[in-house]
């Protein structure tokens, strides 16, 4: 079960994920990066684990301008551009 926030601010828009993001998930985690306009902030402090696809679509997300905070060693390892690292395991 995930739980996805967005806090809307005057240039930027912070998405909170918490929970572990499953491939369930990642239509309505689609659907929320659709909608915003401003710069997008992810904050994953309370995200537990992400399927494969949902590490894809984040780091998909990035390479489109997001800046990411808050998230675990490992996640952020296979976040970052430049990793081409790819697991089918969730984190």
């Amino acid at each position: 079960m995930v739980r996805i926030t967005i806090q809307k601010e005057a240039s930027r828009a912070v998405v909170a994920i918490d929970g572990r993001l499953a491939s369930a998930d990642l239509e309505a985690l689609q659907h929320v990066r659709q909608t915003l306009t401003n710069s997008v902030v992810l904050d994953l402090d309370g995200m537990t684990g992400c399927a494969e696809d949902g590490v894809r679509l984040l780091r998909d997300w990035m390479r489109s301008g997001a800046l990411l905070i808050n998230a675990a060693p490992f996640l952020r390892m296979l976040l970052e551009p430049g990793n081409k690292q790819s697991s089918a395991r969730e984190t």
